[in-house]
């Protein structure tokens, strides 16, 4: 007998298996403050890791409370890191971008163990925001991704 969130699993990639295990009952958010195991979360960071992987596009939609913000970072970063590319996650509010940032990736940075890097970019003028286009210039050192240079036009 499978336990809860195992349902199903034959036939998929490591990385799929780790993004599944991550959000099962005792996986490695288990131990974190206020977790509970959410089958829909667990169901969506699943379907992410999925998309990343075939490079396709995803859609989800998914209720208040289901963990969605983890639900799509965790398997963004651990791609991001386990096949040295970038991940760019873009919000709609500045509370989220700040939940984001001060809650959910030091969360994911304890319970991953890696110390890996993060920026938050916010514009406060929407409209502004959509007219500004340009290129961040990114550089490994360390092992690490870091930006070298920041081209804004506007």
């Amino acid at each position: 007998m499978k336990a809860a969130g195992e349902e199903g699993m034959e036939g998929v990639s490591a990385f799929e298996a780790y993004v599944h295990r991550a959000f099962a009952p005792d996986g490695l958010f288990s131990r974190a403050r206020d977790f509970e195991y959410r089958e829909e979360q667990q169901s969506m960071a699943l379907a992410v890791a999925r998309a990343l992987q075939v490079d396709a596009p995803l859609l989800v939609e998914a209720g208040t409370g289901v963990g969605k913000s983890l639900g799509y970072l965790l398997p963004a970063v651990k791609f991001a890191l386990d096949f040295d590319r970038k991940a760019v996650i873009s919000t709609h509010t500045i509370n989220l971008q700040e939940q984001l940032f001060n809650k959910d990736i030091p969360l994911l940075r304890t319970a991953l163990g890696i110390d890996f890097s993060a920026a938050l970019l916010t514009a406060t003028d929407s409209t502004a925001a959509a007219q500004v286009s340009g290129t961040i210039t990114m550089v490994k050192e360390e092992g690490r991704w870091k930006a070298s240079a920041i081209t804004l036009n506007l």
